[in-house]
């Protein structure tokens, strides 16, 4: 694509071209209201005048145009946060969000953004910081097992320095 300025002394742009003017986007704007069916039917009517057009290229256009979303952002208070950060372990992010009269998935986002995720290692259980059991050892020894099988029969492995016989000889 040729950066080239639309009109004489303007600044040139850089980075991709929008698909659409702003005239379209405008008349986008009009009849946007942010539903999967009219995100449809928009796209349905406008991929005859640009064939690539795709969802987030319609949305983005109507936002281009003017639209804003009607919806309400509720901000997260640091009662709620708390809540989110002593309960996180015990409950789902669907009973979660139930409690606090939230989405899913912005409990699943706000959860992120204050650090705290579904495997927080700080919190781990006692059982992971105890000595290995039989079991455990039992387990790496099948590991080690398969990792020899596996050399000795992949000659991939044996251009690698893979050799069974120095795998045996260092257990």
């Amino acid at each position: 694509m040729t950066n080239t300025p639309n009109r004489p002394g303007a600044p040139r742009r850089t980075g991709p071209q929008p698909l659409l003017t702003l005239e379209q986007c405008r008349q986008i704007a009009r009849e946007f209201d942010g539903s999967s069916k009219t995100i449809d039917e928009l796209l349905v009517r406008w991929r005859k005048v640009v064939p690539e057009l795709k969802r987030h290229n319609l949305i983005a256009a109507a936002r281009r145009g003017g639209y804003v979303t009607k919806k309400e952002r509720k901000p997260w208070t640091t009662a709620e946060e708390r809540f989110l950060r002593d309960n996180w372990q015990r409950l789902s992010d669907h009973e979660i969000a139930r409690l606090l009269g939230r989405s899913y998935t912005s409990v699943i986002v706000r959860r992120k953004r204050i650090g705290i995720g579904r495997r927080d290692r700080s919190k781990s259980a006692i059982r992971d910081q105890d000595e290995p059991t039989e079991a455990d050892r039992l387990w790496d020894d099948q590991i080690v097992l398969r990792d020899r099988v596996s050399a000795q029969v992949n000659p991939f492995l044996s251009l690698l320095a893979w050799r069974c016989d120095s795998l045996n000889q260092a257990a």
